[in-house]
């Protein structure tokens, strides 16, 4: 058998590192941070103990990781928002990808461990600092969003549909699951802000 290229060795450590943020994501989500060990986050990846180590330190390090995984993975469209120049479109480019996202599997199982690290304490105090840099930058494309609509207070507006979008998040995901009115609920917010674009 012929010895892996680098590109091939590259490709399988990434593969390996994905898997590991996949099944500790799930756990943590699940189980809670503290309550969720290397040797189960191993098991669950499919690696030794000991390989694991090789991809990350400790296991706030893979918590670092999946959090900073989860906001590029968010970053992305946002930033492909730039190239809408209607507000309209914008936002409700934002709204529809939100809901899209909670209906991806792998992207529900993220936003269940967002919601799962919210009420623990030790844990959002660590990841304090990077959380509150994404989210003030999410603050600034909404504001900048209703300030374009002509929103009488485009920064209360900003804080509003955050805790809209948290909320409908937290009921779906870890209240009412698929009985919830996901679809009626993405339609009432669209609607809501129709309103402006006829004043």
């Amino acid at each position: 058998m012929a010895p892996r290229s680098e590109e091939q060795f590259l490709a399988l450590r990434t593969k390996s590192r994905d898997k590991i943020i996949e099944a500790a994501t799930e756990l943590f989500a699940r189980q809670g941070f503290h309550g969720t060990s290397i040797s189960a986050i191993a098991g669950a990846a499919e690696i030794s103990k000991g390989l694991m180590y090789n991809y990350f330190d400790s296991k706030e390090s893979l918590l670092d990781a999946i959090l900073l995984k989860g906001f590029e993975d968010i970053d992305g469209p946002m930033n492909q928002l730039q190239t809408l120049k209607d507000p309209f479109e914008r936002l409700y480019a934002i709204v529809e990808g939100t809901f899209a996202m909670v209906k991806n599997k792998q992207d529900r199982i993220h936003w269940q461990f967002m919601m799962s690290i919210m009420t623990q304490h030790e844990v959002m105090k660590r990841m304090h600092t990077v959380v509150a840099k994404y989210m003030k930058g999410y603050m600034a494309t909404f504001e900048s969003i209703f300030k374009d609509m002509a929103v009488a207070n485009p920064k209360m507006e900003s804080y509003r549909l955050a805790a809209m979008l948290d909320g409908i998040l937290l009921h779906y995901l870890s209240v009412f699951g698929k009985s919830y009115p996901l679809e009626e609920m993405k339609n009432e917010i669209l609607n809501q802000y129709e309103a402006y674009r006829k004043t």
